[in-house]
């Protein structure tokens, strides 16, 4: 028998239902999948206006809108996530372990936005949020590899765009450390590896010092050659 919606528990079981079918979607691609899960999530938000852990709801339901972006390009959906990772970030203590979550997110959010228009102060704000999101989090934590990845990838894209040359030293800083604390056998080893390599690139091109394009194609090579790595990934 179905929950009936004045249940006070049936808001919540449909924003976990939108939160599964969001992992299935990342498994499957089914983009029936992304738009129920955005469907369900939104629902339960408008029926539990004042449910503690609301913040963290808007979180989810920007992720399920960023990921809809990036299958459809769909420019709403990608301010749409920036809005309601906005609010979360604001919305949840900074002393709860989820305020990190949420401006790691924010970032990446704001980092798509660079990506597609090009305003500078959307990188730098994506690198802001991450910053403080590395800062927030313990060395020990597993997300603190993550959000390090994360920042060293903004740094290297406003190094591309400005040319500074501390920018660069420092996204490959945290790169090199985030390929030392990743498993030989993870599947996102290739990805680190590869975001390495795109850095001794950016430095060989700089300097044309040889000793740098070395580095770049080997561990090229080595991403290429992380065996549980998937046949494609993103770089983004």
């Amino acid at each position: 028998m179905p929950t009936p919606e004045d249940h006070p528990n049936w808001a919540k079981w449909l924003y976990h239902l939108g939160c599964h079918l969001h992992s299935r979607y990342e498994q499957t691609g089914s983009l029936e999948d992304l738009e129920a899960a955005i469907i369900h999530t939104e629902t339960a938000l408008k029926a539990a206006q004042d449910h503690p852990n609301r913040a963290n709801w808007l979180y989810h339901l920007g992720c399920h809108l960023h990921s809809r972006y990036e299958r459809t390009g769909n420019l709403q959906d990608l301010q749409a996530s920036i809005n309601h990772a906005e609010r979360a970030v604001k919305d949840i203590p900074e002393d709860h372990p989820n305020h990190a979550v949420g401006l790691n997110n924010l970032g990446n959010h704001l980092g798509s936005q660079y990506r597609q228009t090009g305003k500078f102060e959307d990188l730098n704000a994506a690198i802001n949020c991450a910053e403080a999101a590395v800062k927030a989090t313990p060395k020990e934590h597993p997300y603190h590899v993550k959000w390090l990845s994360n920042l060293g990838k903004h740094l290297h894209s406003r190094y591309i765009r400005t040319g500074n040359l501390e920018d660069l030293e420092a996204a490959m800083d945290h790169a090199e450390a985030v390929v030392m604390a990743t498993p030989e056998d993870h599947p996102n080893l290739a990805v680190k590896l590869n975001n390495l390599a795109n850095c001794f690139s950016s430095r060989h091109h700089r300097t044309e010092n040889p000793r740098d394009l070395e580095l770049a194609i080997d561990t090229w090579f080595a991403s290429w050659s992380v065996p549980t790595a998937p046949i494609f990934f993103s770089n983004t």
